[in-house]
């Protein structure tokens, strides 16, 4: 082990070294290599069943296969506090303007046009704690190996904790024991069954990387904002989260008179296209997101996107599991991978999804300059071959013209596992044996 003295002689322009070696926080919990497939947020299951039955042919093998991991339960604010007995109401917040000796711990509700009253939890409360941990852990029992820990962003700054914390020293700390505490229930119940846990976060603290996964919150559809959306991801992965992903499609659309619609068909493809190209991928919106919703077009471009990516399963698995062990996220930006290349600093619209592949999504541009570092990169696609420490010049077709919003870059000296068999409906969950796989290999030059 490296002594102080020596972690501090390291480059802190390094972040990989740093994530490396300063584990202070705990390294990232391992994810079930179901997650790792295209998930959908389906309503329920009559639903799943209706549209599965219909649609979803040469996507999945069988739609039923993939209850177990479409429960998603969301737990935030209790939003009736008049559901709640007198002896569950004093484990909530309290209100500082309440007196001393009132209980009731109540805050405003999130609309400030509504003067409805809503019990806001305290994770900062043992009695609560035991209270609700029982209700979590009956739900995992059930069969549900996923959780969604919505909102938590939402403490009013007039509010005291049980720990007598006031809501603005609690804001982000309650995002985070709200998600941990959950998550390690679950994990009681599901290492009983053998099973991995999984939990979709949206905000977070100082130790969520610690808890598998976040996503990006409420995004739009507009590929205009895109590129933020991958900003924040980058950002999240130089603070050691490595498993995220955002809603594909784009949760929200919003017309010009205020009201919610579809993305139109270009918005749409180039949000899931690139979200095909995060760790976890999962379509999810106010109006639908299934590919069939948007023409036969979008349904034949989604289908072949999702084929490669369960194909890929067996390099995305092996990033992840990279990434358990050390710390390093499966996406990363350049810089991370790169420390030592200027260029690679300014970086920001482009990264690296594990040791191999480089991904640059087109955003909203008709044409832009990729820059590629060392070495050489081959387009897996057209495999034409690039050096690297250059800019490549790269022209964006619309989908209806027959183009693309994305392209990927192979890494010389790699070569990455993918399923042998052309097309993949369902991932088996058992370990695979050599003669499933093939390797896509690009050697480095002059090498046999």
């Amino acid at each position: 082990e490296m002594c102080i003295r020596d972690r501090l002689k390291i480059d802190l322009g390094d972040y990989r070294k740093i994530i490396l070696i300063f584990p202070v926080w705990g390294y990232t919990p391992a994810l079930p290599m179901q997650s790792f497939l295209k998930t959908h947020s389906i309503n329920n299951e009559v639903e799943i069943i209706s549209v599965g039955a219909g649609r979803l042919g040469g996507i999945y093998e069988d739609v039923r296969k993939l209850l177990p991991h479409a429960k998603i339960t969301r737990f935030t604010h209790i939003p009736r506090a008049s559901d709640l007995t007198d002896k569950e109401l004093k484990m909530m917040l309290r209100n500082r303007a309440l007196p001393p000796s009132t209980h009731v711990k109540l805050t405003k509700g999130l609309d400030p046009f509504k003067e409805e009253i809503k019990a806001r939890i305290d994770f900062t409360n043992p009695e609560f704690l035991a209270w609700y941990e029982e209700r979590v852990k009956k739900i995992v029992r059930m069969g549900v190996s996923v959780i969604k820990t919505d909102f938590s962003e939402a403490v009013p700054e007039d509010v005291v904790f049980y720990n007598g914390m006031s809501g603005r020293e609690g804001h982000n700390l309650l995002t985070y024991l709200y998600a941990k505490n959950i998550y390690t229930w679950m994990k009681e119940i599901c290492d009983e069954r053998g099973e991995l846990p999984m939990l979709w976060g949206r905000s977070g603290y100082v130790g969520s990387h610690t808890i598998p996964a976040a996503w990006a919150g409420d995004s739009s559809s507009d590929k205009a904002s895109h590129s933020a959306i991958l900003q924040a991801g980058l950002g999240m992965a130089m603070s050691g989260v490595s498993f995220w992903g955002y809603d594909l499609g784009g949760f929200y659309n919003t017309g010009y008179i205020g009201n919610e619609e579809r993305p139109n068909i270009e918005d749409y493809l180039s949000s899931v296209q690139m979200g095909l190209w995060m760790p976890l991928s999962r379509a999810h919106g106010k109006t639908p997101r299934e590919p069939w919703q948007y023409g036969d077009m979008a349904l034949k471009e989604v289908k072949k996107w999702i084929n490669f990516r369960h194909r890929l399963v067996p390099y995305l698995y092996h990033t992840a599991c990279q990434s358990h062990q050390s710390g390093i996220p499966m996406i990363r930006p350049l810089v991370m991978e790169y420390p030592k290349d200027p260029i690679a600093k300014t970086q920001n619209l482009s990264y690296m999804l594990g040791d191999a592949l480089l991904i640059s999504p087109g955003f909203d541009r008709d044409e832009y300059e990729l820059y590629l570092p060392e070495g050489r990169w081959q387009d897996i696609e057209s495999k034409e071959v690039y050096e690297g420490m250059t800019f490549v010049h790269i022209e964006n077709k619309a989908f209806a013209d027959g183009g693309t919003s994305l392209r990927v870059f192979q890494k010389e000296g790699t070569s990455i596992p993918l399923f042998a068999q052309k097309e993949v409906l369902h991932v088996p969950a058992q370990l695979w044996k050599q003669e499933d796989l093939e390797f896509m290999t690009f050697q480095k030059k002059d090498v046999d």
